[in-house]
């Protein structure tokens, strides 16, 4: 009994997560550029955009950083990544043109 109400309670601790880890990358697929974003469960968020030799995806990574820290949704790393790259592949694949440390 004292396991099962263990699991309930860690299930619904978790909820909250989700739901800030959602709303965060919701307001991300709203930025200009941004064509997909992508979570994993590492502290990763991915966001996938089609590159642009006048921008600096550094630069755009960090002003992510900003737009999830308000959520509270536990992204630690943004990876701007090239989405032809995307398609068909693991994340460790995808071509990174771009990150920030949400951490500092």
């Amino acid at each position: 009994m004292r396991l099962a109400i263990w699991i309930l309670a860690a299930m619904l601790a978790a909820v909250p997560a989700l739901a800030d880890q959602l709303s965060a990358v919701n307001a991300v697929k709203g930025m200009p550029k941004v064509l997909d974003a992508v979570p994993d469960n590492a502290g990763n968020l991915w966001v996938s955009v089609v590159p642009d030799p006048k921008i600096q995806w550094n630069d755009y990574a960090g002003i992510v950083c900003k737009v999830v820290a308000p959520h509270r949704a536990r992204i630690f790393l943004v990876k701007m990544v090239d989405n032809s790259s995307v398609h068909g592949k693991r994340p460790q694949d995808w071509r990174l043109i771009g990150g920030a440390n949400c951490g500092l």
